[in-house]
């Protein structure tokens, strides 16, 4: 199934992350400077102590 989340703020993050993780094909929306930061930085993951996904611009 193809899920497209739009909103990349906290909870759209932990609900694209989760969907992710249970392998899902999860495309993240976001804009602005948030969208910037994701294509440079991946989005942070809920997983302790760290992990990072990374997303295509």
């Amino acid at each position: 199934m193809k899920t497209v989340v739009l909103g990349a703020g906290a909870l759209g993050s932990i609900i694209a992350g989760h969907l992710a993780r249970a392998g899902e094909d999860v495309t993240l929306v976001a804009r602005g400077d948030r969208a910037e930061y994701l294509r440079q930085n991946g989005s942070p993951s809920t997983d302790w102590p760290s992990s990072t996904s990374h997303v295509r611009s």
